[in-house]
């Protein structure tokens, strides 16, 4: 196995947390702190809405957790996992800040200084398979 950059040790630690952090928020406060608005993008408000932003923080929760265990074991899978479920993080992030839901800033910080770190050639080069 390849050595893993303390960096990238930091970087899935954080990842894990931010995993955990979402799927209890779409747990525990159902959709509350979570991607409120995906529910009134298909035109379902209410607690159905509810419901569905709740369901889709808890699958989102799952995936960056899988991902924040994949960056720890420097597969090449979870560093474009962590650039797809990040991303649409931040994307969600940012309809938040436009529309109706609350804002996750603590996630997007986390979201955006891991992208930011993933993506410099160094890191990059540690991912890819050999």
């Amino acid at each position: 196995m390849r050595e893993r950059p303390l960096g990238v040790t930091i970087i899935s630690a954080l990842t894990v947390l931010l995993g955990l952090w979402t799927f209890c928020a779409g747990l525990v406060s159902f959709g509350w702190f979570g991607v409120r608005f995906l529910g009134t993008i298909f035109g379902v408000s209410g607690p159905l809405g509810l419901g569905i932003s709740s369901l889709f923080s808890v699958f989102l929760g799952i995936a960056t957790i899988l991902v924040g265990w994949g960056l720890w074991r420097m597969k090449h899978w979870a560093w474009l996992g962590a650039i797809a479920v990040l991303g649409v993080k931040v994307i969600f992030a940012i309809f938040a800040l436009i529309g109706p839901a609350n804002f996750d800033f603590i996630g997007t910080f986390v979201s955006i200084i891991v992208l930011a770190y993933l993506m410099t050639p160094n890191i990059r080069l540690a991912f890819v398979e050999k």
